[in-house]
């Protein structure tokens, strides 16, 4: 592969660093710390922010500690790629000389010496040693420029001592870095270990937590809200895209839903002998419910973020459900700020499937580690109130209505008889109507109140009977109602009833069909859509 400017590669490496690294302290992920413990003969004792340089023997004396924030860390890893480079080029290098016939880097000194000396003078009178090699050993190629300047030039790469030498990158890496040799030579030292461990290098750059993104990883408590079809859950789904559905815990509240189906209970079962087999005997165990799991898997596994998603939690009594979890949602830094004692059955259990976390398991607390997200609809009739003590102790984010560029909701369609609408067009101007008729936000329907393409029976039984038993219904033989259709030869619009949808065209009803175009068209204003012409391939008649 060809070599690339390194003095490119230096203002690259500069300018994401200048860009995105955060000075702020951060934590070096546990894979990391756990695969990286030497370096350069010194040991590495890692902290939560910083790392001890543990020194190493040299003959008689120990070097003494040394200590490093994580940032050192951090910040070497933006630089991997321009050390990793010079490698290139002193690879390239060596092998030439080599071929050349010195047997050794040492035996290179006094040929990188001259170079360095007087590299352009030679280049100048036309008799360089280093491009005559070039010449001998037919080398022409794409990277011949840059392997010259090199070996003859190194104020190219701010070069300071010879490339021979183990440490010639470090002078210009720390020159780059705005650094000082003396000080942060352990920093040129780790760059160099993530230059030649790309693995460990990614793992760095791809899982190091600045402080700012440990707050954003601390456990919270938040409720997504908005109206029916708002892509509440579409929104929590994507959040979590890159979360393994292993780390995911799922479940929805009814008004059925209490704290036996939240945490768990004593379930009766057919007991089994030694063989495995039922036996008549009946007895009792803890069967663990959605909390119960979650709550484990996130205390095993403090490393990793949990999720705790509940759906539609205003339909259940959140009071009820919750019980005295109630105080675990009090959180601070992401932890539950007053743990409480656990029941003796559930305390049982725990210490059954995580004896290593048994103060976790004696009184339970949230992790930092567990999130609990949830949604509601604010326009659901059929819900249970929630206390203001319950609600303060979440975080709250509406979600509006709105299309997303990669929302597939864009281009869902709508199609009555042979006439074809786009849902988000209709949306908008039924949503205006909604607003209009309940003065509210709350009952308009959001992108996702569909889940695909409808033809008029869905239309029906989904859409138009949500506005009329939710939105227009209280309305009806009013002003405000929006029932209305405009039949044929009429220039006013006349009310039409639910059933109508729903009779046989006679002398004196119109067909559902023609009403619910003209609701559609006319009263609501959407234009008919028209699909874009697909464009047909130009197919040979006569193929060779």
């Amino acid at each position: 592969m060809p070599l690339k400017d390194i003095k490119l590669i230096a203002q690259t490496c500069l300018e994401e660093f200048n860009a995105h690294f955060d000075p702020s302290d951060c934590k070096i992920p546990l894979a990391f710390r756990e695969r990286v413990t030497n370096l350069k003969g010194f040991t590495l004792v890692y902290n939560d922010y910083s790392i001890i340089v543990r020194g190493r023997v040299n003959g008689d004396s120990v070097s003494r500690d040394s200590y490093l924030p994580n940032q050192a860390f951090f910040m070497a890893s933006y630089f991997s790629e321009y050390v990793t480079e010079l490698f290139r080029y002193k690879e390239k290098a060596v092998s030439i000389l080599k071929a050349a016939g010195y047997s050794s880097l040492a035996n290179m000194q006094p040929f990188f010496t001259n170079e360095k000396e007087h590299g352009k003078e030679h280049i100048e009178n036309g008799d360089d040693p280093f491009i005559a090699m070039l010449d001998e050993q037919g080398y022409i190629d794409e990277d011949r420029d840059l392997l010259i300047k090199f070996v003859t030039d190194y104020q190219y790469w701010n070069g300071e001592k010879y490339i021979n030498r183990n440490d010639f990158f470090q002078s210009p890496l720390l020159n780059l870095m705005g650094l000082t040799a003396s000080s942060n030579s352990m920093i040129a030292n780790i760059v160099e270990y993530l230059a030649t461990h790309p693995e460990d290098y990614q793992l760095l750059r791809n899982e190091v937590l600045t402080i700012r993104q440990i707050r954003e990883h601390m456990g919270t408590n938040k409720i997504f809200f908005g109206t029916p079809g708002g892509g509440k859950s579409h929104m929590v789904t994507k959040l979590l895209e890159t979360v393994p559905s292993r780390r995911q815990f799922r479940t929805t509240f009814h008004p059925d839903s209490d704290y036996a189906s939240f945490v768990g209970t004593y379930k009766p079962k057919m007991a089994k002998d030694a063989n495995g087999n039922e036996t008549l005997d009946i007895i009792y165990s803890f069967e663990a419910q959605v909390f119960t799991k979650a709550y484990i898997a996130a205390w095993k596994d403090l490393d990793n973020d949990y999720y705790l998603i509940i759906e539609e939690i205003n339909r259940g009594n959140c009071a009820q459900i919750f019980g005295d979890l109630f105080q675990l949602l009090d959180r601070k830094n992401g932890v539950s700020e007053y743990p409480i004692d656990a029941d003796s059955s559930l305390e049982e259990y725990l210490l059954k499937k995580m004896p290593e976390q048994a103060d976790a398991c004696h009184k339970l607390c949230l992790p930092s580690n567990l999130h609990i997200y949830a949604t509601m609809n604010t326009s659901d009739q059929s819900l249970l109130p929630m206390d203001s003590a319950f609600k303060r102790r979440w975080e709250w984010e509406y979600v509006p209505i709105k299309f997303e560029d990669d929302d597939p909701a864009r281009n869902y369609t709508i199609t009555i008889g042979k006439k074809t609408y786009l849902w988000r067009e209709f949306l908008k101007e039924a949503n205006k109507k909604i607003k209009d008729a309940t003065d509210s936000e709350d009952k308009q329907m959001g992108s996702h109140f569909i889940k695909s393409n409808v033809e008029e029976k869905q239309f029906k039984s989904k859409v138009m009977y949500y506005l009329w038993s939710e939105v227009f219904k209280v309305e009806y033989g009013t002003p405000k109602n929006h029932f209305r259709y405009y039949p044929a030869g009429n220039e006013e619009p006349v009310e039409f009833t639910f059933n109508q949808l729903y009779e046989d065209e006679t002398e004196e009803h119109e067909a559902p069909t023609n009403i619910l175009n003209s609701f559609i068209s006319k009263y609501l204003g959407v234009n008919e859509y028209t699909a874009p012409a697909t464009i047909n391939p130009v197919v040979d008649e006569n193929p060779a």
